[in-house]
């Protein structure tokens, strides 16, 4: 009888996210790198709800509260998730390519910091676009194959 102690975690599994120990393939993985690969693809989802809730409170607040504000709040986060499910999201039926779909979100970023910027969350108009970039990038760069010596 296996117990919950003989499975591990398995990144690129694609029917479960544990393995049992006798069939992991221990030659060339790298634990730190696929813990950095994690951690990057959780920052990743961090800034993709964060945008979301970003546009609700820049749409609020562009709204000047209200229904115009509960509307624009509502709207701004719907608009992104529509166009992030039609080209964006992995099992978008019409995924775009990188690196255009990395435009894309960038893109998006930028249009939440405007957002914030125009309803005077001047800090958060700066630092957002720019860290959730660095993030994407990083999702790039560390899904790359590491190279052989």
């Amino acid at each position: 009888m296996q117990t919950h102690e003989d499975y591990e975690y398995d990144a690129d599994a694609d029917s479960s996210y544990f393995t049992p120990e006798d069939e992991r393939d221990d030659g060339d993985s790298d634990d730190a790198a696929s813990g950095s690969r994690i951690a990057v693809d959780l920052a990743a989802f961090a800034c993709e709800l964060g945008m979301l809730a970003l546009l609700a409170w820049s749409g609020w607040g562009l709204g000047n509260g209200g229904l115009m504000g509960i509307a624009l709040g509502a709207f701004y986060p719907a608009l992104v998730i529509l166009i992030w499910s039609a080209w964006i999201a992995p099992k978008a039926r019409r995924r775009l390519a990188d690196p255009w779909r990395l435009v894309v979100q960038i893109g998006l970023f930028t249009a939440t910091g405007i957002a914030l910027g125009v309803a005077d969350h001047v800090v958060f108009a700066v630092v957002f676009p720019v860290m959730a970039t660095l993030v994407f990038v990083a999702t790039r760069l560390t899904a790359q194959p590491a190279v052989a010596p």
